[in-house]
């Protein structure tokens, strides 16, 4: 910034008034890119939920910002979303955590949520995560059994729809690209849908963002 101010200093009047309209345009731009980004990524937030929901059946309920009473800690516990359903006739409960984050979500974080879960008395948990997982993490939640973990993963770049993706052009900042997170190693049965998840057929794991 000093140096920025120290150039704008050095430069004639008519050049350093082009330089100050070059910056803010810039600055302008990256903001409205960042704000396509959380668009985009809390739009695909919702569409996961609203899918998660369905796969719970047509009596499954949802609340935000649930809070329950820990049978352990004998505290409250907070999860962003507490969904209640039914499947194969039997009562069932996902907990919903989103981590928008710029780091991938480490096996701390994994750890955190699987104890969190135990205390709550829910079966089933699932983190979305805007910078993606490292690999303990994933190892940690593909072998967790009861709670089963399921992890999601989905670039707001990648996911962009055609709207927010012309707004970054309109704003004259480059084509959103496919991001260069890596998938980690996987073993173990792994499946990509709710139903299959809930069902406990396998570890849940979708990753919208990696090369």
């Amino acid at each position: 910034m000093r140096e920025a101010a120290t150039n704008i200093c050095n430069r004639p009047p008519q050049e350093a008034d082009r330089y100050t309209v070059h910056v803010v345009a810039r600055r302008r731009a990256r903001s409205a890119q960042n704000i396509a980004r959380d668009q985009a990524f809390w739009r695909q937030y919702e569409l996961r939920v609203k899918e998660l929901l369905e796969a719970l059946g047509d009596s499954a309920s949802v609340a935000h910002n649930k809070h329950i009473v820990g049978r352990i800690s004998g505290i409250p516990r907070q999860v962003d979303v507490l969904l209640n359903g039914d499947m194969a006739k039997q009562p069932i409960r996902v907990a919903v955590e989103v981590k928008y984050k710029t780091r991938p979500i480490d096996i701390e974080v994994i750890d955190g949520f699987v104890g969190k879960l135990l205390d709550m008395g829910v079966e089933r948990g699932v983190i979305y995560s805007k910078s993606g997982f490292t690999d303990g993490a994933v190892g940690r939640a593909m072998n967790q059994a009861n709670p089963g973990i399921g992890l999601e993963y989905f670039d707001p770049v990648f996911v962009m729809d055609d709207t927010m993706s012309y707004l970054l052009v309109s704003t004259g900042t480059a084509q959103p690209r496919r991001s260069r997170v890596r998938v980690p190693s996987l073993t173990g049965p792994v499946v990509g849908t709710y139903d299959e998840f809930l069902q406990g057929d396998g570890f849940l794991f979708r990753n919208m963002g990696a090369a």
